[in-house]
């Protein structure tokens, strides 16, 4: 996981879910009315949908956007290194071997999913209110959606042959060329 597209899920998370929540509870501090009065709409809806969907939509986005490039570099990095080569002298069922790299994937979409905790932490630390199964419900669908993401191009990486950790560069050369 130690790969350039790694570190930069890692910074573009931060700045990504920050600014998402910054507006989300501006919006909905706006809506929920002035100065503590009861005009507004903030009987209308509840945190979820003020605060947590576009809080984790943000997350949404990288998931799209910059995890495919994380999974694709840890699968198909190896070949590039030879280290498949040394993987495959050990008795182990391709199917484990794939869960494994799953599972770290997942772990390390968990530690760059820490700015949407902090967000929560915010939320609450600001007399926010925190129901706990809508929370849970739309985090864990936010994981589900990574481990998608993450098949998905872990698929995509093990069919293509050759070196697929440089996806920018056939890209490049062929706008530089035509």
């Amino acid at each position: 996981m130690a790969s350039r597209a790694w570190w930069v899920l890692l910074v573009a998370m931060g700045p990504l879910v920050g600014f998402a929540f910054i507006s989300a509870v501006r919006t909905y501090a706006e809506a929920s009315g002035l100065n503590g009065t009861a005009i507004g709409v903030g009987e209308a809806f509840s945190p979820l949908v003020g605060i947590w969907a576009p809080t984790f939509s943000a997350c949404e986005l990288a998931a799209v956007f910059l995890l495919p490039f994380v999974a694709i570099r840890v699968i198909a990095g190896d070949r590039q290194s030879g280290a498949l080569k040394l993987e495959l002298q050990h008795p182990m069922h391709p199917a484990t071997r794939i869960t494994a790299k799953g599972i770290i994937l997942l772990a390390g979409w968990i530690i760059a999913s820490a700015p949407a905790l902090v967000a929560v932490v915010l939320w609450h630390s600001y007399g926010g209110s925190i129901y706990a199964p809508e929370l849970v419900t739309v985090a864990s669908g936010h994981l589900i959606n990574a481990g998608l993401t993450i098949a998905i191009a872990a698929a995509a990486a093990s069919m293509m042959c050759g070196a697929v950790t440089n996806v920018g560069s056939p890209i490049s050369s062929r706008i530089a060329s035509g």
